[in-house]
């Protein structure tokens, strides 16, 4: 009776004993850093992040974290980053290099870093009280805009006591900096410069299949209705299991993948070795609202509010049943020192100036100051 015992003993964890074998087994095969959390790399970079959380006026609760370098001395304006559609604050630091990052590589030029996180990545899932699944997603790029970017560079002033900060934003990050300026160009005495990184402002002219195909079989707009609110925002701060899986196939997806959203690209730049890293941090992850809202502008050509595609809940956001335009005319109040940053083969971006392309129709209405 104890022989079978022992033997059915050992059957039970004979599976487990196989599987934690071929964890250990994985791990000395793959980079150690998929299994660290993102602020644990930062340290390993020889930074002591520090992280701190931001209460929005609509009860959002944003992780922000912070860098710099104690031995190097402080300039007076601290820099705030902010990233793009589906990334989140760790996409700054992904090469581990303290050279080939941005947020290091400021901090050793002696700026004060500060690190945004936007509502709904897979790192800013909080709340100040308990609200419903279906509520928590109910926010697109206006909400950055309007409270997330508002609130966070109000508390970096207030804790450094600066006078302005530096915005360097990418991607998306840089449209709701657009959106917050024109709808409150009063703001601006915030700001000491803008640095726009990819900026996006239009869609209407982009050149990428994939956001083409979005655009025409309103998947985005299906998911919603079928109450689905999140898009590739997973639980967790990272997924070490994803980490395991990327290898050369998998980057070769990746490049294929990269090159229909956003143009050509060869990879020669891109450092392998990172690439479990990206699979096991990224993506970040949005709202479905979110690109919703992106193309309800690509559909209008322009640059509009959120459609709530309801007469009583536009009226209640907008008093008027269909949303108004941004006021763009109030790019004509910015004075902001500007710095726009294009990729010369970004099939997204549409800041290309060659007449007699519709994308100078952009250029023609940014500020003076850019």
């Amino acid at each position: 009776m104890n022989r079978l015992f022992a033997i059915f003993c050992l059957l039970a964890i004979l599976p487990n004993a196989i599987k934690a074998l071929s964890i250990r087994q994985e791990r000395s095969r793959v980079d150690h850093d998929i299994f660290k959390h993102p602020l644990n790399i930062i340290k390993d970079m020889g930074f002591e992040p520090l992280v701190y959380h931001v209460k929005t006026e609509d009860g959002y609760i944003l992780p922000l974290w912070r860098i710099f370098n104690p031995q190097v001395p402080r300039k007076k304006i601290p820099v705030v980053l902010q990233h793009g559609l589906m990334d989140l604050s760790f996409s700054w630091f992904m090469n581990r290099k303290r050279q080939a990052c941005l947020p290091t590589l400021l901090a050793d030029h002696g700026y004060d870093v500060w690190v945004l996180n936007s509502r709904g990545n897979r790192l800013s899932k909080s709340t100040t009280k308990k609200v419903k699944r279906k509520d928590f997603w109910n926010f697109s790029f206006q909400e950055f805009a309007r409270y997330d970017i508002t609130a966070n560079i109000l508390f970096i002033k207030s804790f450094t006591k600066a006078e302005k900060v530096h915005y360097v934003g990418h991607s998306q990050g840089t449209t709701a900096f657009f959106a917050k300026m024109i709808e409150a160009p009063e703001f601006q005495q915030h700001i000491a410069s803008f640095t726009a990184l990819g900026p996006v402002f239009y869609l209407h002219n982009q050149e990428s299949p994939i956001i083409k195909a979005v655009k025409y079989s309103d998947i985005a707009a299906i998911l919603k209705k079928g109450h689905f609110y999140n898009l590739l925002s997973p639980p967790g701060d990272f997924n070490p299991a994803l980490g395991v899986l990327c290898n050369k196939a998998t980057f070769q997806l990746i490049i294929q993948g990269a090159k229909l959203i956003a143009g050509p690209t060869s990879g020669k730049y891109w450092d392998l070795s990172n690439l479990p890293i990206m699979c096991s941090h990224e993506p970040g992850g949005t709202s479905i609202q979110d690109i919703v809202h992106w193309m309800q502008n690509y559909r209008k050509e322009g640059f509009y509010y959120f459609d709530y595609e309801n007469e009583t809940e536009n009226l209640k956001h907008y008093n008027q049943t269909t949303p108004p335009s941004y006021p763009i005319e109030n790019f004509k109040k910015w004075t902001v020192p500007t710095l726009l940053v294009v990729g010369n083969q970004d099939i997204i971006t549409c800041l290309l100036y060659t007449s007699p392309s519709p994308r100078d129709r952009q250029k023609s209405r940014m500020p003076s100051s850019a």
